[in-house]
């Protein structure tokens, strides 16, 4: 499952989880195992970290959205924003 979650799933061409889900059912159906339901491989999804998911599947601006935020400011804290002087 997450050979096909990682390989199939996290790329850029975005393909929903259903679609992902289908494929991996059929792989399995073909080396006669049982596959998990639909539901468990979504859930499976979701708990995989959201910011590497983001970056693999929409690129590295999209991924920045998903960092943690920063509720004071210090000169330790990392640069941010758009234009970063």
């Amino acid at each position: 499952m997450l050979k096909y979650i990682q390989e199939v799933y996290e790329t850029k061409k975005q393909p929903t989880k259903l679609a992902v889900y289908h494929l991996f059912k059929l792989a399995c159906e073909r080396q006669g195992l049982q596959a998990c339901s639909y539901k468990t491989f979504s859930q499976t999804i979701e708990r995989r970290p959201q910011k590497e998911q983001a970056k693999k599947r929409q690129g590295r601006k999209a991924a920045t959205q998903r960092e943690a935020f920063y509720w004071e400011l210090t000169y330790t804290t990392p640069r941010h924003g758009e234009r970063a002087v």
